[in-house]
């Protein structure tokens, strides 16, 4: 089923496998390259050869052997997620699943890339988390791509264009800060 001039929706799982297999390479859009203001990154790089060439350093980084190796840091982290929503169980609050996962998922992604965490597990509710942050960076993501000179214009004033798009999306600039 075609769902835009440039998208089709597959519903056959049987044809997955083709689609998506390791020697299965497809190009990004040119048009989406820029959605953060710099087409030259490799997440932005829309050719899957040059693509490959910038992810290339990255490649040990996710290697089965290198995950293995960071295994009992996740595990670690499992437990504390565990732990703080067992907390939940017994007091009766409400949980935010999404605060939770995210906790988790900056936690794990930040001590795996950088050697430390914020410890987001360990903050209350787990309301420490990345993820009004990465919120706004996806409003203005969509915007950018509707509205390219945003770039341009971010580079002068950045602070009072995140002001206004995080306005106009009604982001609590306290938590992303």
């Amino acid at each position: 089923m075609r769902i835009t001039p440039y998208e089709l929706h597959v519903e056959d799982s049987d044809y997955w496998d083709e689609l998506y297999s390791r020697g299965s390479r497809y190009d990004k859009y040119e048009w989406m390259s820029g959605r953060f203001g710099a087409s030259t990154m490799t997440f932005t790089t829309s050719h899957s050869e040059l693509h490959a060439l910038r992810r290339a350093p990255l490649n040990p980084m996710f290697s089965k052997r290198s995950i293995a190796k960071f295994e009992p840091m996740i595990q670690e982290k499992v437990e504390l997620l565990c732990k703080g929503i067992a907390a939940f169980q017994k007091t009766g609050e409400v949980l935010t699943i999404s605060d939770a996962f995210s906790a988790f998922a900056g936690d794990v992604i930040s001590e795996y890339s950088f050697g430390f965490c914020y410890n987001h597990l360990q903050s209350p509710g787990f309301r420490e988390n990345f993820h009004e942050a990465f919120m706004a960076l996806s409003a203005l993501g969509h915007f950018a791509m509707q509205f390219p000179i945003i770039h341009p214009v971010s580079e002068v004033s950045f602070a009072g264009n995140f002001c206004l798009v995080s306005d106009y999306f009604q982001i609590d600039h306290e938590r992303v800060s």
